[in-house]
């Protein structure tokens, strides 16, 4: 683009020495030249859109291969990490620790403050619901009985 203003103050240079001072064709001169650096510019644009769509697609299909299961197809993401869901016992014991922890082991307990504020943490760490996290909590709280 830098080369298309050189030329184009190259061409109005010649045009003003060669005699032709004309202002018309100075300004027709220019307007061909700005908009020639447009059309230039919005080429470069788009071959940058569509190299960058390019090099996506390229990335998606090294990454990703369907797997077929119960009649759905599921897309893989190969570089992704495994993720091992947490077991009821890591939860509770999870929620045990955090009770001991804001209730001082129970010596400060409010059932109306701390119970949902358990729940919440653990389903914060753990990624599932307040009331999973309760339901666990319980039924392993009540199977020591």
């Amino acid at each position: 683009m830098g080369k298309l203003k050189v030329i184009g103050i190259m061409l109005v240079s010649i045009l003003v020495f060669s005699g032709c001072s004309n202002s018309a064709e100075i300004e027709k001169l220019e307007g061909q030249r700005a908009r020639k650096e447009a059309e230039l510019k919005a080429r470069a644009e788009i071959e940058k859109a569509n190299a960058e769509a390019a090099a996506a697609e390229k990335i998606d299909e090294t990454n990703e291969e369907e797997v077929e299961t119960d009649n759905e197809t599921e897309i893989w993401d190969q570089t992704a990490t495994v993720i091992q869901e947490p077991s009821e016992d890591e939860i509770y014991n999870f929620m045990v620790s955090k009770y001991n922890e804001i209730t001082n082991y129970g010596a400060n307990y409010i059932p109306e403050i701390h119970d949902p504020e358990v729940s919440r943490l653990a389903s914060e760490k753990f990624g599932i619901s307040q009331s999973k996290a309760d339901e666990i909590f319980i039924r392993k709280e009540m199977s020591k009985y």
